[in-house]
């Protein structure tokens, strides 16, 4: 598959709605766990819901995050010390994970003492740890997205020797961490990688305004997809079995849309809108995108055929988003200078 498409994207206008269109079910609040610098996270997997902050025990002293348990109807499952948590040394700071059969995944940044920057993964047979050297010369690199899959995992980072050229990083290791390819993407020619998303054997990469599509054997890179016309930024894309959905924020513009299994164009809009920190699905086929405008979180709603529904702010951010058995968890900060973190679950209405 080479699919090579250029996206008009259509100026649309947006509705500011006051009231959330959801039924909150329940919320938790917890007074720690700093969002600017460590974001809350989720995962749903078999009717649990992992919930991933900063770890109470050593606030301010450590990145290193902590996951929460909840059932589906808000019960707190107990002892998720130290079961579940992330972390690779003392000058760690975690960037996402995966819960899957009881089983975790996760990566981090990882500065070594008075060395470079590099980042180490989590995983249920031990972990990968990338060399801080490489061809005798430091590392500056960091890690933005996990993904996991069936048979293998795959991490997208960000690679640097010696503050000289930047690429895009991306590592595909199996289920007892051995790697199985790595590709490196220069940036100037391929933009900077962010995201992830997996659809049977092409792994699809989101460094905006172009997706590029790597073969999930090799690492092959077997083409790329520009959705959107204008700079660079950063984002999120997402299969959800039979189309793809994407967007990504540049310059004060949110920028989405949906492609079908081919990567041709079902749609593509811009406005003026938040980051893009996550997006999900719902029941009724509609896009859900968390960000932040400023000091305030943001969701914004996005119609089945590319309309927007609604826009509405939301505590201090808005980091992570999933929707599961007929309800929308989101997670961020409470508040836009304080380290307090939310999860929330609802039922989208109508």
């Amino acid at each position: 598959m080479r699919p090579i498409l250029l996206l008009t994207c259509l100026a649309i206008g947006h509705v500011t709605n006051a009231q959330l269109p959801i039924t909150v079910n329940w919320s938790v609040f917890l007074p720690y766990g700093s969002e600017m610098d460590s974001p809350g996270l989720i995962s749903v997997d078999q009717n649990i819901v992992s919930w991933l902050v900063l770890d109470s025990n050593l606030a301010w002293t450590t990145s290193d995050g902590i996951v929460r348990q909840y059932f589906l109807d808000g019960t707190e499952i107990s002892g998720p010390w130290p079961d579940y948590s992330i972390g690779c040394g003392s000058l760690d700071l975690y960037r996402d994970f995966e819960l899957r059969n009881d089983s975790l995944w996760g990566v981090s940044h990882w500065q070594y003492i008075s060395g470079p920057i590099t980042y180490c993964a989590n995983s249920p047979s031990g972990g990968y740890s990338q060399d801080p050297l490489e061809n005798g010369e430091e590392l500056q690199d960091g890690v933005h997205d996990l993904l996991v899959g069936t048979n293998a995992w795959f991490i997208c980072a960000w690679h640097e020797v010696d503050f000289g050229q930047r690429d895009g990083r991306i590592v595909a290791l199996d289920l007892s961490d051995n790697v199985l390819w790595q590709v490196d993407l220069p940036e100037s020619l391929f933009g900077a990688p962010h995201t992830l998303a997996l659809r049977g054997d092409t792994l699809v990469v989101g460094a905006f305004p172009d997706l590029h599509w790597l073969d999930v054997a090799s690492g092959a890179h077997l083409g790329s997809t520009t959705v959107y016309s204008g700079p660079p930024g950063t984002g999120r894309v997402l299969w959800d079995g039979g189309n793809f959905l994407w967007a990504a924020h540049a310059d004060g513009t949110l920028h989405y849309g949906r492609l079908n299994d081919l990567a041709s164009p079902l749609f593509a809009n811009a406005i003026t809108g938040s980051t893009v920190n996550a997006i999900t699905k719902d029941a009724q086929d509609r896009m859900w995108i968390g960000g932040s405008n400023g000091a305030t979180g943001s969701l914004t709603r996005i119609g089945m055929n590319g309309d927007v529904e609604g826009v509405w702010p939301q505590s201090g951010s808005v980091t992570d988003l999933e929707f599961a058995s007929g309800k929308l968890f989101w997670a961020g900060r409470l508040m836009p200078n304080a380290p307090d973190s939310y999860l929330i679950c609802g039922t989208p209405n109508p």
